[in-house]
């Protein structure tokens, strides 16, 4: 199908310091979207062609409680669409600094994802059923469709013992309440998106930076990912499998000269796997771990211009990355080798 959108935004910011020890920003915005689509026999959206509103604000105000020791940061963003109407976006962050070299951190906040055109008033055609009887088995949109809403927990520390090493530790849990998922019609040949889903997901993120020689810079990253899912058996699979639970990254920059540096850049991605939206019990695609290697090479010709040459996805001619969803196939990376020239005048 076809689309067109026109899009109008306007916003305002304004930053002051009220008294001592805040620091506050506010701002307002507007934003008008005009689309027009072009239906097809297997996809649809009513009307055409709509316009919609969102209209928002929002306030942050960071608090010194203690100087270079202890800060709060309150704030929040409000908004009214034309999908779920007003939705409210509040956030807590607090920061202590007990030491120079030492900073600990913990923040709560709130966030939606508002619904989609598809998801209000879309129409996929999932299928037809010539015999014995014509029939058409369709995914269907509902005004009915809410947003969906986050509470996300997060906290860390960071330690930097020179300016030469630094590492940082972050813990997150999130709760997601009212996630799309699919429901049956009062037929059994037409289904609806609904907010029938809900989940948990928790983790940790840690990265590491340590230049421990002049000539060279490294930097360690690594995520783990769980997540439970409640809901109907294709959505929970959907959304629980098609994230990797473990990533790891390890970068390397080295000054081969002063003015000729090599960056490589080794990536760790652990297995995902995407449903055959058919068949809750079998897999459409498998996406095994795998790890994949970028390096470019940077010369510095003079003070303004700059030659590099680099390669992606070194390790492998081609690779599936990610499998899709069930409407799309999928395309697989290829190796890319590329030179840019940069000149500044």
């Amino acid at each position: 199908m076809g689309q067109t959108h026109h899009t109008l935004d306007m916003d305002f910011q304004h930053r002051f310091q009220p008294s001592g020890g805040h620091d506050v920003v506010w701002g307002m915005g507007y934003r008008m979207v005009r689309d027009d689509f072009s239906n097809t026999f297997q996809v649809q959206i009513m009307p055409e062609a709509q316009t919609t509103h969102l209209f928002s604000g929002f306030v942050q105000d960071e608090i010194t409680i203690i100087d270079d020791l202890l800060w709060l940061t309150l704030g929040s963003k409000i908004e009214h669409n034309d999908y779920s109407g007003v939705e409210l976006q509040p956030n807590a962050r607090i920061l202590w600094r007990p030491g120079k070299n030492h900073s600990f951190w913990t923040s709560v906040a709130r966030a939606v994802r508002t619904p989609s055109r598809m998801e209000d008033s879309g129409r996929i055609l999932q299928g037809i059923i010539p015999f014995p009887m014509y029939t058409q088995i369709s995914l269907n949109g509902s005004p009915e469709y809410d947003a969906e809403k986050l509470i996300a927990f997060e906290t860390g520390y960071r330690y930097a013992a020179t300016n030469n090493f630094s590492a940082d530790i972050s813990l997150f849990y999130n709760r997601y309440t009212d996630l799309g998922g699919i429901v049956q019609g009062e037929d059994q040949w037409s289904m609806y998106f609904a907010n029938n889903v809900k989940g948990n997901t928790y983790g940790m993120e840690f990265a590491v930076t340590w230049l421990p020689v002049e000539w060279l810079e490294t930097e360690f990253t690594y995520s783990c990912l769980q997540m439970d899912v409640t809901g109907d058996a294709y959505s929970k699979k959907t959304i629980e499998e098609t994230s990797p639970s473990h990533q790891a990254g390890l970068r390397l920059g080295i000054d081969l000269k002063k003015n000729l540096r090599l960056n490589l850049w080794a990536r760790y991605t652990g297995e995902i796997k995407f449903m055959d939206f058919t068949n809750t019990d079998r897999y459409r695609y498998v996406v095994d771990d795998s790890f994949t290697l970028d390096a470019n090479i940077r010369w510095q010709i003079n003070g303004n211009m700059d030659l590099t040459v680099a390669g992606q996805n070194l390790l492998d001619g081609k690779f599936m990355e990610y499998g899709s969803d069930s409407y799309l196939t999928p395309i697989e990376i290829q190796r890319t080798l590329y030179a840019k020239i940069t000149w500044r005048f």
